[in-house]
């Protein structure tokens, strides 16, 4: 890994590449396109794409009329753990993330940063009204599934809540706590089921942390300072 300097910019844009190589020349125009008071850099992070988009970026850099770093990650870490060694990369003031098919415009993403700004706050996050991407993804069916399942389990809990006043009010009573009972254990069930779910979760995280394994690896840095030609190697 090639060590740089962190650029003094008020924002820093933190972009994962993924099979977008198509696409670099539209997202570095967006760029040159943008202006930013107090400066802006792009900060690049290709993670184990095979049609090259980190090589097309070395190709456009020298050109940029701008700072921005390129870091090539040693293998595909996922998108959230490409993210995050993004934003450890990152040194501007304020930290955007952005997907790179421009979706979400960098224009628009100083919304954000204009709002965060406004209301002293230090996390703004948004939400597309229509995604546009592959019918397969927009689908987005282990969530979908996910969500359904933890829905019907909130509403079997009330609905059984409602079964069992309802026969408490029309039967009286049955037997002393057991409506009591299997009030809550319809509600608390769910609850129930949440529970190994962290477990595991705490588990997966203290094995990370002892082996040692970092979430991602890079392979290599590039940094372009049109400032400051010497460092961007």
């Amino acid at each position: 890994m090639i060590v740089f300097s962190r650029p003094a910019s008020r924002v820093t844009f933190v972009i994962p590449l993924y099979f977008t190589s198509g696409g670099i020349g539209a997202l570095m125009e967006v760029f040159r396109r943008l202006e930013v008071p107090g400066g802006f850099n792009p900060a690049l992070f290709n993670h184990g794409s095979t049609d090259d988009p980190a090589d097309r970026i070395k190709a456009l850099l020298p050109d940029l009329p701008f700072a921005a770093t390129l870091g090539d990650l040693a293998r595909n870490s996922g998108k959230h753990n490409t993210v995050m060694q993004g934003l450890r990369q990152a040194g501007g003031q304020f930290v955007i993330t952005l997907d790179d098919d421009l979706q979400n415009p960098p224009v628009e993403a100083l919304k954000l940063l204009a709002h965060a700004e406004a209301g002293g706050a230090d996390v703004v996050d948004s939400c597309c009204k229509q995604k546009k991407h592959r019918w397969l993804r927009n689908m987005n069916m282990g969530s979908r599934m996910t969500n359904a399942a933890a829905t019907f389990l909130c509403g079997f809990g009330i609905l059984m809540v409602g079964v069992v006043v309802v026969e408490y009010l029309i039967h009286g009573p049955q037997q002393r706590g057991w409506a009591s009972l299997m009030a809550a254990t319809a509600i608390f069930s769910g609850s129930q089921l949440l529970i190994p779910g962290l477990l595991g979760e705490y588990v997966g995280r203290a094995c990370m942390t002892l082996s040692g394994k970092p979430q991602s690896l890079i392979r290599a840095t590039v940094r372009h300072d049109p400032d400051n030609e010497e460092g961007a190697q």
